[in-house]
């Protein structure tokens, strides 16, 4: 087994490390070596939320990634050590739809500027039976100490939906379609920043809402930390991602259905030629419309947490994942 990422405070090592043990216990007969190649070494390639199990006699290998956009794992090169033809169960954020589309988008009109969006193997997603090996998993907290400590503590100390701050705001890098959704949305209680604050956590429990933007993808870490506190999220709604357990609109979020970014398809004029100015108006929209109806909040919130507690926590992806690895993929 080998990991992208050796950074004991990013909860993806902390799952590498419980599936490595629990592995072990779970196949006696098996022998497990935790062995890095050297590119993986560092802060990995080409992400800190990656780790392969490998049968070296035949080069078979299960992967479980967190990339945000999982098309990468499959359509990077093979240089980078995927070797995606030998890939045999894949746990990740499935986007099964778009990765074919966009090998074949790729495909016919070999165009070099999608490279940076679909990846070199451009043949690779449409060979290969996605359905079969793709497992629908989930996309973690960013630290360990935020699943293991903080935020049970938060959820259980957070006010009412009604108490607490009139503010939807966005944290986080600011690239990709975000800058422009900032730029075009002009509300007193919509905030945009890209630096963190020193108690960031806490400013995630005191707002009435928490606000999270499609990025490289359509989820990032910040969703899951909202949801891990029970504080509703308002995002774009989710198209194309698919989770190991389904996120429910109006249930587990609240979107807003802004139909202007199809990152996939799309790549050619990404992301100057799109309308952001009718995204943010849904946006304002959407806030407008439910930031005093507690009853939702609350209803939303506790859906999210529950969600959270099921399909999300670490301990709870290390169960998940092990309980669906088939070793006999392996042999």
């Amino acid at each position: 087994m080998y990991q992208a990422t050796n950074h004991p405070a990013w909860s993806p090592h902390y799952v590498y490390e419980q599936s490595f043990a629990m592995l072990k216990t779970k196949y006696p007969e098996v022998r497990f070596s935790h062995i890095n190649p050297e590119q993986f070494n560092g802060l990995g390639f080409p992400s800190p939320g990656a780790f392969v199990v490998i049968n070296p006699k035949n080069n078979k290998r299960i992967i479980l990634s967190y990339l945000d956009n999982s098309r990468y794992v499959l359509l990077k090169d093979e240089s980078v050590g995927w070797q995606p033809y030998t890939v045999q169960q894949l746990f990740c954020l499935s986007d099964i739809v778009p990765m074919k589309d966009a090998a074949r988008q790729y495909k016919i009109k070999k165009d070099e500027t999608l490279l940076p969006y679909v990846g070199t193997n451009d043949s690779v997603a449409l060979d290969l039976d996605l359905e079969r090996i793709i497992k629908p998993f989930n996309q973690v907290v960013f630290r360990t100490e935020y699943d293991l400590k903080i935020s049970d503590k938060l959820y259980e100390t957070k006010l009412s939906a009604k108490d607490r701050k009139q503010s939807l705001v966005f944290r986080g890098a600011m690239h990709y379609s975000r800058p422009f959704v900032a730029e075009h949305t002009n509300h007193p209680e919509i905030s945009f920043f890209k630096d963190h604050v020193p108690d960031y956590y806490g400013e995630l429990a005191s707002l009435r809402c928490g606000l999270s933007l499609n990025g490289v993808a359509e989820i990032c870490n910040r969703d899951l930390e909202l949801m891990a506190i029970g504080i509703p999220i308002i995002r774009p709604l989710f198209k194309n991602v698919q989770f190991h357990e389904p996120l429910i609109p109006n249930v587990h979020y609240i979107p807003y259905d802004y139909d202007r970014e199809y990152y996939y398809v799309e790549a050619t004029d990404y992301p100057y030629n799109r309308d952001y100015k009718l995204h943010s108006q849904a946006l304002i929209e959407k806030w407008e419309e439910v930031k005093n109806n507690y009853e939702l909040l609350e209803f939303v919130g506790k859906n999210a947490r529950e969600w959270y507690l099921r399909t999300g926590k670490l301990d709870r992806q290390v169960e998940l994942f092990v309980n669906t690895f088939d070793i006999n993929l392996l042999t």
